[in-house]
């Protein structure tokens, strides 16, 4: 392999999309040197163990067969043998009661909303998933497009719990082209109205370890145990160090990346206005199964997580040595008390409202685990101005979670945005 005119890249972050510009630079002949600040690899990908010594993400994770970028990537990796595919089910629980939300007749039989509600809700999903002039939308909120196409009652009882439990004190100022992309994403991967969902068999680590691998393999460097504290330029040079690079690219959070990159006030000004929230992930082992769905949407308002994940619902708990596994996802500000609280009382609050829902749920539980990351979610409100990936610096590039708007963060929009990156760096070369 002969290396473009010896051109070398530092990358800052080695989550999906570091390693995935990583591995298509490498791939283009480029030489690579990846920084993590951890010791391990992965971002929101990072695994943790069960108590049976069994390997899980630290935070829920699923794909869908619309992730052509991801399923590319898995093909070109090797992975494909180790790809489950299942049936994705899912509910609403309020009342005290879970509601089944599988197929265009279970919307139909919402006891909670009235019944021409459930009508309306029906056919502005369907506007909203055939919808392809996103124009309309970015001028206005979520709560907007909502109360104008769904109705106040759809609000009401079920947008306006889960916009509360995702973005908190900013639930009726996030835009409306952030939700149309999410029920996008949702409907397009229904078949017949069910929804089928990805796995990697051995969790999402195999993904992680496979890129690891592919980037070794190819010259690629990893540097883990490393904070980058700034970036300089010197002549027609960028360093990190010592180490001089003719490009980089920072994968991580913006509020990070401004601290450490020489930008111009203006820029510095445009990415310190993007906030994230924090999102505390609860990992429960359990002896026995819990609910009937994969996927359970809280919108009883007291309760703090708004998603109970089982994700031995959509999982056989057989890879999970007959443990059953449930998470509880709760965003929030980063800076808030709660955030802030130890693992032995996010524990017991969470386990005190779980049990309001699931009695007796402590008598079954074998072990809690308690993760934290704090720049989770962009806030994503209206009239949001998309991000360039380059910079006001000559060969420095840069991507995030809030340059995939107006499609939520993920895999395989990461994927995506990795490739974007690639392709600048190539049309400069």
């Amino acid at each position: 392999m002969v290396l473009k005119k010896s051109r070398k890249v530092g990358i800052i972050g080695s989550g999906i999309a570091g390693l995935a510009c990583g591995y298509f630079l490498l791939k283009e002949g480029f030489e690579v040197v990846i920084y993590e600040k951890d010791q391990e690899l992965g971002g929101l990908l990072k695994t943790t163990t069960t108590q049976k010594n069994v390997r899980i993400e630290k935070f829920y994770h699923h794909f869908f067969k619309t992730d052509t970028e991801l399923l590319e990537l898995i093909k070109d990796i090797g992975l494909n043998p180790k790809v489950i595919w299942q049936k994705s089910t899912v509910s609403f629980y309020r009342n005290h009661q879970f509601s089944n939300l599988n197929t265009p007749l279970d919307l139909l039989k919402l006891p909670f909303i009235s019944f021409t509600s459930r009508l309306r809700f029906g056919i502005a999903t369907l506007i909203l998933k055939h919808a392809t002039n996103l124009n309309r939308y970015e001028s206005m909120t979520a709560k907007e497009l909502v109360s104008r196409c769904f109705g106040k009652d759809i609000w009401d009882k079920i947008w306006s719990p889960l916009f509360e439990g995702k973005f908190g004190i900013y639930n009726d100022k996030i835009g409306a082209a952030w939700l149309w992309s999410r029920i996008k994403t949702r409907t397009s991967s229904r078949r017949n109205g069910k929804e089928t969902l990805g796995y990697i068999k051995g969790s999402l680590w195999e993904l992680v370890s496979a890129l690891k691998e592919n980037i070794n393999n190819k010259g690629g460097k990893i540097i883990t145990g490393k904070e980058i504290k700034s970036i300089r330029s010197l002549k027609d040079k960028l360093i990190i160090g010592n180490e001089e690079f003719d490009f980089i690219i920072s994968t991580i959070p913006l509020n990070d990346f401004i601290k450490i990159a020489p930008l111009t006030t203006k820029e510095k000004v445009r990415l310190g206005e993007i906030s994230y929230l924090g999102a505390i992930s609860t990992l429960i082992e359990l002896k026995s199964k819990q609910t009937n769905y994969y996927w359970n949407n809280v919108l009883d308002s007291k309760i703090p997580f708004k998603g109970i994940i089982e994700h031995t619902n959509l999982v056989s708990p057989e890879e999970y040595k007959n443990s059953h596994l449930l998470y509880l996802s709760h965003y929030l500000p980063n800076n808030s008390a709660f955030f802030k609280s130890n693992d032995k009382e996010i524990k017991n609050t969470y386990l005190n409202y779980l049990e309001e829902i699931i009695p007796n749920i402590r008598k079954v539980v074998i072990s809690i685990q308690v993760f934290k990351e704090s720049n989770a979610q962009p806030v994503i409100y209206s009239n949001f101005r998309p991000l360039h990936n380059s910079t006001s610096l000559k060969n420095l590039f840069m991507t995030s979670m809030a340059h995939t708007y107006p499609f939520d963060r993920g895999m395989n929009e990461a994927i995506k945005e990795a490739k974007k990156v690639v392709r600048l760096i190539n049309s400069d070369n």
